[in-house]
């Protein structure tokens, strides 16, 4: 049988949370859901993650903060990150990557376009 990939979605928004989840179990994927950066570090921490959908602008522990901890911590550089925001700027997109985004993706996206971006970052 094959192995489900487990997929932390990280967005202050409940719908987006939602919408995203639904899209991910559609596609045979499990999903864990954080409203915040607080919760996605005690996920993270708790649980198997395959990849995270991460958004930036969040109150409290930001995407920022969330990639600057995953990609400086042994156990959790490795895990792809894709940053799905709304954020249009160059240098914020380029502060994203820097930090260690795999990829990329503006809101909203097509479901079956996140599931493409998502296939091909965890091959």
């Amino acid at each position: 049988m094959i192995k489900k990939s487990n997929i932390l979605i990280v967005d202050d928004s409940v719908l987006v949370l939602l919408g995203l989840n639904k899209t991910l179990l559609n596609n045979n994927l499990n999903a864990f859901m954080a409203s915040d950066g607080k919760k996605a570090l005690e996920i993270l921490n708790k649980e198997k993650i395959d990849l995270v959908l991460l958004d930036l602008l969040m109150p409290g522990i930001d995407g920022y903060e969330i990639l600057d901890f995953m990609k400086t911590n042994d156990k959790f550089k490795n895990i792809p990150v894709l940053v799905l925001s709304s954020v249009q700027e160059d240098e914020e997109i380029e502060k994203a990557r820097n930090k260690g985004a795999t990829e990329f993706l503006h809101k909203p996206i097509l479901p079956k376009e996140l599931i493409r971006h998502i296939n091909k970052a965890l091959k």
